[in-house]
């Protein structure tokens, strides 16, 4: 059996009090995703489907949104020495290297990673999602249903309906299928689905 005697006395109040089924999730996922938010979730399925033509669930892969508190997820995992899990995060400006090597002492190479999006693209999912479709703006505002070709106009507008750009994408798989997939969430669905 797993002990979880090695967590932080931070995590373990961090967990007592987490209200629903989140821990037990993350406890008993056969592969794991944790994503910041609603958004990312969405997208992160729209490419899981986009990449191996069904959705995570499909494939026992149990997707969460889980804020920025991913360090604390991979501490329990890492206690229990579970295996398959991803953690997505948007870089807030910051390099991949920093939020990696914040979260590295429960970080285990092909088990438990972490993966985040390089400033270069954009500090969050919309700017990633934009740049990654730069030779497609156009198609990706009319999905999104934004009147604006210009990038960073469709970016704020993006910012300003999160959740409702990336339920778009999501729900139309036939224009859909023709963008790109931002690189640190094409590298995450590579990770999880490698047995």
């Amino acid at each position: 059996p797993a002990s979880i005697e090695d967590l932080s006395e931070e995590t373990v109040q961090y967990f007592k009090r987490l209200s629903g089924y989140d821990t037990l999730r993350i406890t008993l996922a056969r592969k794991l995703v944790l994503v910041e938010g609603p958004s990312d979730e969405m997208i992160f399925k729209w490419a899981y489907h986009k990449q191996c033509g069904r959705y995570p669930e499909s494939d026992a892969v149990d997707v969460m949104e889980y804020g920025t508190r991913g360090k604390r997820a991979l501490e329990l995992c890492h206690a229990l020495d579970r295996g398959k899990m991803a953690v997505l995060r948007d870089n807030d400006g910051k390099k991949p290297d920093k939020w990696i090597g914040d979260a590295g002492d429960f970080i285990s190479a092909g088990k438990r990673e972490m993966f985040v999006g390089e400033p270069a693209d954009g500090c969050t999912l919309e700017p990633q999602m934009v740049q990654a479709n730069e030779s497609a703006i156009s198609t990706l505002s009319d999905i999104v249903g934004a009147s604006t070709t210009d990038a960073e106009s469709l970016i704020e507008y993006m910012k300003s309906c999160k959740t409702d750009w990336a339920l778009k994408i999501l729900l139309d798989n036939d224009s859909a299928e023709t963008l790109q997939v931002p690189g640190y969430i094409k590298a995450a669905i590579d990770f999880i689905v490698k047995d």
